[in-house]
């Protein structure tokens, strides 16, 4: 999956050179590859991923500014949540500054009682943590709450491409037996939130300068990927999805969540 999208950032860079795009564009992109239950979560930019089951855990980190900040323990995480440089990148597929991609990856197993959210970060700026585990945490199924969290991110004043896809598992997922994957935070339904910065020494030295995200306003609702087992819902606004089976134990689920113009 991570050769999948470093190979998309190489496209672009093709493209504009081909004049088949515009000087500087680029995409934050998340992407969720399935074999039977277990899952790969592949990110670039500030595109994310997080696991629900009572709890809202974030499992991608950001590569952003922001983030860089809070390794090297210049910011609060308080502070984080309304810097305006919340929306400054340090990576993106077709980047041009970028000769290569550090993708980030993690993988987990998706269990009874869980369910995947990936999203674009027109929804997790416009609404809190918090925020977001109250929509999931209702009753409505996954489509509703797809559309729920649009609404919301809308109506908070979102300004920025705003996608939402929730995968569910269907009832032969097997129990919540194996840990999950190390999070970035957690937000819980009374408004706590635990965050785990990266240490200064994890840091690695951006290549780039920092991209800066435009925003847009534009929202769409769409539905479902055919996978037999894998129950998948989305909302989302100006993106591309593709659902994919690849054999009986194989599925394939890739969101290029945002095309970003330079301003």
């Amino acid at each position: 999956l991570s050769a999948a999208v470093s190979l998309s950032h190489r496209e672009v860079k093709q493209a504009v050179k081909e004049g088949l795009g515009g000087e500087g564009m680029g995409a934050a992109v998340v992407a969720a590859l399935f074999t039977g239950y277990d899952y790969e979560i592949c990110w670039v930019g500030d595109s994310r991923a997080y696991l629900w089951d009572g709890e809202l855990a974030q499992l991608t980190r950001d590569h952003s500014h922001i983030e860089e900040l809070l390794a090297r323990g210049e910011i609060s995480w308080e502070e984080a949540q309304t810097s305006s440089a919340r929306n400054v990148i340090t990576q993106a597929v077709g980047a041009s500054e970028m000769s290569a991609l550090d993708v980030g990856s993690v993988r987990g197993t998706l269990s009874s009682g869980q369910e995947l959210l990936l999203c674009s970060d027109g929804l997790n700026d416009a609404l809190s943590g918090q925020t977001l585990a109250e929509i999931l945490n209702s009753e409505a199924n996954a489509g509703k709450r797809c559309e729920q969290l649009v609404s919301a991110a809308v109506k908070a004043g979102g300004k920025d491409n705003i996608t939402a896809l929730l995968i569910t598992p269907d009832a032969g997922a097997p129990l919540a037996a194996t840990a999950k994957p190390q999070a970035v935070s957690i937000s819980r339904l009374d408004g706590v939130v635990e965050y785990f910065p990266l240490s200064g020494e994890q840091l690695d030295e951006p290549d780039l300068e920092s991209i800066p995200r435009p925003s847009s306003a534009r929202n769409k609702v769409g539905a479902d990927t055919g996978i037999p087992w894998l129950r998948t819902d989305s909302a989302f606004a100006n993106s591309v999805y593709f659902g994919l089976s690849l054999g009986a134990l194989v599925a394939a689920v890739l969101l290029i969540l945002q095309w970003l113009w330079p301003s």
